[in-house]
Formats: structure tokens, sequence, C-alpha cells
């Protein structure tokens, strides 16, 4: 992951490989676990496919771009949904 030049607290993440079925379960219905990231580490994410920013302040961020590339990660060794994982 690198962090924008242009925003100092900007974390661009790529998940790979892009695979659908994981990136959903990383999401949740709704993108619910995205906004459950969010809400408690007070950042905003936006997502297309397996590319993922972060904005925030930049302690936060970083550790909600680290959160999805470890959940990201997690799913490849099992089939739970990461809701269970958060």
């Amino acid at each position: 992951m690198k962090q924008l030049e242009t925003q100092p607290a900007a974390f661009n993440v790529t998940l790979a490989p892009n695979d659908a079925h994981r990136l959903a379960s990383l999401r949740g219905q709704f993108d619910d676990n995205l906004r459950l990231i969010e809400g408690r580490l007070n950042v905003e994410i936006r997502s297309r496919d397996n590319f993922f920013a972060v904005y925030g302040d930049p302690g936060p961020a970083k550790h909600a771009a680290d959160t999805l590339h470890n959940l990201y990660r997690c799913l490849l060794y099992t089939s739970d949904a990461a809701d269970d994982l958060l």
C-alpha cells in the first residue's frame, strides 16, 4: 500500500489476487464491514473492484488500510465471512 502524495492521509490498497468471492466477504452485505471499519477508526473507505482508498488522519487511515489487507489475507485460509473476523 502506498500513501498518496496529493493527500497526506490517503492510502491506496490493491488486494491481489482479484477474487470476487473474497472481496464480497471482505465488504460484507451492503458494505457493512467497510462501514464498521470506517466507524471504529473514523476514516472513509472508497472501493472499486480490488482497489481501495482510505482517507482520514494518518494513523487511523494506515491502520484501516492494514486491516483491509490482513482481513483479505485471512479470507484466503477460511471460508468464513469477514464479519466473523471483525
